[in-house]
């Protein structure tokens, strides 16, 4: 495989030789307002964003970890990121140590894979949803208020792993969900960016069944999780701005992370990207990854409406 070796001033190489989980870092600071986890909940994310081909559909393991305010929501391989930053104070000198061994130099590994590289905070405390995004080597959060749900709570009920959960019908973002909450488990928070019922949401679909969030089980809980400072250093951005960015690194990769990294004296660091299925590719074949992707109809978003 070809590598892009880029030039790198050296106190940034060790930053850039962790699997780029800049955003988890922080988690490592100000132990003192780490809330612990107290609950994780696996789920299988299923998404048909091209309804002219239904039966292939954006598939994803995803891991809700509550807290007694808060809650963190990305894919399963995301959060073991986060959580091994918290188990180890100087995680990022290991971590570049563990890439130089690799290549002779830092790597830095890129997720081609939105779902990869954004994490929803359902903040309880200060009524906020906040959205990381990482695009190469910079964080942005968009915040918005806590969405508000219409939920209407339905008789029925049905047993989802070892609880009783109770079925509501809602709107949010264009479409029309079920959803089943466990009582005995007072969160008012769910899958992404749902939330606002008396008990923390088991599974959740829209009426075609196009986005479902189906219960996985529950992961052993550990850690914590901070929410004193979101990332490692953000730019605050609107959701508008946030699509911008994203377009101009699919457009250039390769432009976009030669602008992100000053140039400095020999230290280096190599850039290499992963596929959505985990793989690694070289820039050439990301760019044609990513060109297939734009390419790509999608014309069922997951949100329907912007809020």
């Amino acid at each position: 495989m070809n590598l892009t070796t880029i030039p790198l001033r050296k106190q940034n190489a060790a930053a850039l030789g962790v699997y780029f989980i800049l955003s988890v870092v922080s988690i490592v600071a100000s132990a003192q307002v780490d809330e612990p986890i107290q609950y994780a909940i696996k789920y299988k994310f299923v998404h048909v964003d091209d309804t002219t081909k239904p039966t292939i559909p954006v598939r994803s393991s995803m891991l809700l970890q509550v807290s007694k305010s808060n809650s963190r929501y990305g894919t399963m391989r995301h959060a073991d990121d986060f959580d091994k930053a918290r188990s180890n104070q100087n995680n990022l000198s290991a971590a570049a140590k563990t890439a130089q061994s690799v290549v002779g130099e830092p790597l830095a590994i890129v997720p081609l894979n939105p779902l990869e590289s954004e994490t929803i905070y359902q903040l309880g405390s200060k009524k906020l949803l906040v959205k990381l995004t990482i695009i190469f080597a910079q964080e942005y959060i968009v915040e918005q208020a806590a969405p508000v749900f219409n939920w209407r709570i339905l008789p029925e009920q049905k047993k989802i792993g070892n609880y009783v959960c109770q079925k509501a019908a809602g709107t949010f973002a264009g479409r029309n969900y079920t959803a089943w909450f466990a009582p005995a488990l007072p969160f008012s928070v769910g899958p992404w960016k749902l939330g606002g019922l008396p008990g923390l949401i088991l599974e959740a679909a829209d009426q075609k069944n196009q986005v479902q969030f189906l219960f996985d089980g529950f992961q052993e809980t550990g850690g914590y999780l901070n929410t004193a400072k979101i990332g490692f250093r953000p730019v605050k951005i609107t959701e508008k701005q946030l699509q911008k960015a994203k377009s101009q690194f699919e457009k250039d990769p390769g432009q976009t992370a030669q602008s992100m990294l000053r140039s400095g004296d020999d230290a280096k660091v190599s850039v290499v990207y992963q596929g959505y299925n985990g793989e690694l590719l070289s820039e050439k074949d990301a760019q044609k990854l990513l060109e297939a992707q734009r390419k790509k109809t999608i014309n069922n978003p997951i949100e329907l409406l912007k809020l």
